[in-house]
This record gives structure tokens, sequence and C-alpha cells, in this order.
């Protein structure tokens, strides 16, 4: 099975916000700073970012402080926050997984990769604090900021081996959707108070947040990503609906593959991805993802400026598209 990422690559101008969100970073975050580790870290997450489509999710503040109509000079230093809170997040979800994934901080002790964590939370609050906005928009982004991600780290907290759908759109997806709608709606308040305005992007941060799960979701099915899901206790939307059908005839086989401490061989992954196929799980789930589609565009569409168009063009690259061959 094959999954094929429908994104084109960004423009110059989303290139260049992001270079200039990541300049912010290295200049008011990092100057001066000489923590070798945890510029390690920062440079490595700006390089992979940099070559995939979550460029759009990472300069979000931008996009929408200009979706309403704002100067981006205005979202840059909560861009640069954002994308180090989210970096931050990251480290520790890699530690309590104990992910395989090849990035500088899984090669390191865990003390070492915590201290580096808390040092990105506290260099992305250096960042926040640079917001050049009215004392009363200042307070409330902040303000909001903390509480979703408090909410958040919370939300990481209450993990569940066997988790049901209820479960899932309860936690799962209700905490992507919060995290991305408080970013939204921080950046438009940066530059407007209409309250319109930052209702819609508020609805159109808690779509794009779900939106963005289920999708990773969904190539959360590539082979390598399955064996590191069951080995960490991860369950996907499509494990999830797989395991609750309970009458198709290959239920059994696909609850004994995916049960606690079943290690699997190449096959067997294989074989749990057709028969999630098989289930229509994976139509199901890309099916959810497109009424999340639907939701962030209509959302959108009560969006005045031309800038608008940077986030339709992203919302609409976000599903999937796959083969079974």
């Amino acid at each position: 099975m094959t999954f094929t990422p429908t994104k084109q690559m960004p423009d110059r101008q989303i290139e260049r916000w992001y270079q200039k969100t990541y300049q912010f970073v290295y200049d008011q975050a990092l100057g001066g700073l000489e923590w070798l580790d945890l510029v390690a870290a920062v440079k490595h997450q700006n390089s992979r970012i940099a070559r995939s489509s979550y460029i759009y999710a990472s300069i979000l503040p931008i996009l929408t402080c200009k979706a309403a109509g704002g100067n981006e000079a205005l979202a840059i230093p909560l861009a640069s926050s954002w994308v180090l809170y989210d970096l931050a997040s990251d480290i520790f979800d890699d530690i309590e997984d104990n992910d395989s994934k090849d990035v500088p901080w899984n090669n390191w002790e865990p003390a070492r990769a915590m201290n580096v964590g808390l040092g990105i939370l506290a260099a992305a609050q250096v960042c926040l604090a640079q917001i050049q906005a009215e004392p009363g928009a200042f307070n409330e982004i902040q303000n909001e900021i903390a509480r979703t991600f408090l909410m958040a780290a919370r939300g990481q907290g209450l993990s569940e081996r066997n988790p049901l759908l209820p479960w899932y759109f309860e936690h799962t997806l209700a905490k992507s959707g919060l995290v991305f709608a408080a970013v939204a709606w921080a950046g438009t308040r940066t530059n407007t108070a209409n309250t319109r305005l930052l209702k819609t992007m508020l609805d159109f941060g808690m779509a794009l947040g779900s939106l963005i799960q289920i999708a990773d979701d969904c190539y959360d099915l590539a082979p390598k990503q399955v064996q590191s899901d069951l080995s960490t206790g991860v369950r996907t939307l499509p494990m999830i609906y797989g395991l609750t059908q309970k009458e198709h005839p290959r239920h059994t086989r696909l609850y004994f593959l995916l049960s606690d401490g079943h290690s699997l061989a190449q096959e067997e992954i294989e074989e749990v991805n057709q028969i999630l196929i098989d289930m229509g799980a994976l139509s199901y789930s890309i099916s959810l993802a497109k009424v999340y589609e639907q939701k962030a565009l209509a959302a959108l569409e009560a969006c005045c400026s031309d800038d608008s168009a940077y986030l339709r063009n992203y919302v609409c690259q976000l599903i999937p598209t796959y083969n079974s061959s």
C-alpha cells in the first residue's frame, strides 16, 4: 500500500515568512546562547519542516493574521513562539514513546533531552514576549496560549492503551483541534479584535487541527510507522475503527496482531494494512478527514482578504490518496 500526498511545494512567499520566523528565533531567543544541544534541536526541526508541507502549519499565526487583513510583522513573534512550543512537544512525546525517529534528541539520555525540551519552552516564552500588540491583545493571546497548552499537556497524560472511537474523538482529536484553534485565533488577534473574524479563525483552527490529526493517522499506516506505533502502544484512527468491526470475518486476526506484546514481522505489518483496507477503516478515516476539510474551507469563506488563499491551498493538500498495490 502506498500513500501519495496531494501537496504542492510552498511558494516563495510562504518560504520567506518561514525563514523570517526562524530568523526571529535565532536572533531573539538563541542569540548568544551557547547551548549546543538546544541549537542543534532547533536547527534540525527547521531543516526538517522546511522540506515538508508542515511549513504552512508552522507559520499558521502569520497566515491567519494575513487572512484577517493584517501585517505579518505583527504575528512573526507568535509564529516563532509556536514553532518552539511545537518542537518541545515533539521532544517530550518522543521521550514518552521511546520513539526511534532519526532526530538528535533520541540519541541523548532522557534527562538530557528533557532539559533541552524545558529550555525550548523558555525560549518560546522569550519570543512570545516580543509581540507588538496593544496590551489587551497581548494579555488575551498569552492567556489563550498558556491555557490551551496546559490542557493539551493534561490530555497527553490521559493516554489509553486500547481506546475506542468515542475516546479518540473526545481526547486525541479534541486536543489537536484545540491547539490549532488557539494558534489560529491568536494569529488573528495580533491584528484585530473583530469578534466575527476571531470566531471564524477559531472554527477554522479547530477543523484544521482535526484534519491534520486524521491525515497523520492515515500516513501512520506506512509499514515502518505501523511497527513503531504498535511497539509504543499508539492506536491510530484506522486501527481503532478496525477493532470496532467485530462482525468482520478477520476481526479476530486483527485483534491478535494488534495485541500488546505481539512483535510483528514485515508480512504481518502488511497483513494489518490489508485487513484495515478490507474493513473500510482507511476509507472511513479519509471520509472523516474530508468532513473536516469542508468545515475548514467553509470557515475561510468569511475571510475577505485575498491572503486567505494560502490557507485554502494548505487545507486542500492535506488529505492523502492511496493505492493498495
